[in-house]
């Protein structure tokens, strides 16, 4: 039996429900795995992507380790770096190193000490005449006429400085 109504009240409608909107899939409508998007039946034509909140903390994650990680490595590969450099100028250090030890124990030879000096200071032994032969590209230039009065074997040292000093400050 219905319901007598009160008189002067309208006939209300029965309470609905709130409509969802067409973005917003209702309860249980989405299954997501870890892999792939799986519709269920019922939903034909939308889908959803598969970013969950466990996979952007976990790149947030791995972001965070990278940056944490860079600098350090920078100066780690730095010091890697600079350590080679000095390994290769030690190496070369040493080798030098070598090399005098070696021309020290030349030196040592008497043989070697004559040969030097004949060949870097022009010495010869008793009885022996050097000649030194010149190219003519080695020649020295001709030597100018001096206009400094030449010097009396009779003068002192100093007035044969004086006379230089003289001659050295006129022009050409």
């Amino acid at each position: 039996m219905p319901r007598p109504r009160r008189p002067g009240a309208a006939r209300s409608a029965p309470p609905r429900r709130p409509r969802r909107s067409a973005n917003r899939p209702g309860p249980l409508r989405w299954a997501v795995s870890s892999t792939r998007t799986r519709r269920l039946p019922g939903t034909a034509g939308r889908a959803r992507t598969n970013v969950t909140a466990r996979a952007a903390v976990l790149g947030l994650v791995f972001c965070a380790l990278t940056l944490t990680l860079a600098y350090p490595l920078r100066g780690y590969l730095a010091q890697r770096a600079e350590i080679a450099a000095l390994e290769r100028k030690v190496a070369a250090q040493e080798r030098r190193v070598a090399d005098l030890r070696e021309a020290e124990r030349r030196w040592d030879d008497p043989a070697y000490v004559r040969a030097q000096a004949r060949q870097r200071l022009h010495y010869v032994l008793p009885g022996e005449t050097q000649y030194i032969v010149l190219e003519p590209e080695e020649a020295p230039a001709p030597a100018r006429a001096s206009r400094a009065r030449s010097a009396e074997p009779g003068e002192p040292w100093f007035a044969r400085l004086w006379q230089s000093v003289e001659g050295a400050s006129r022009p050409g």
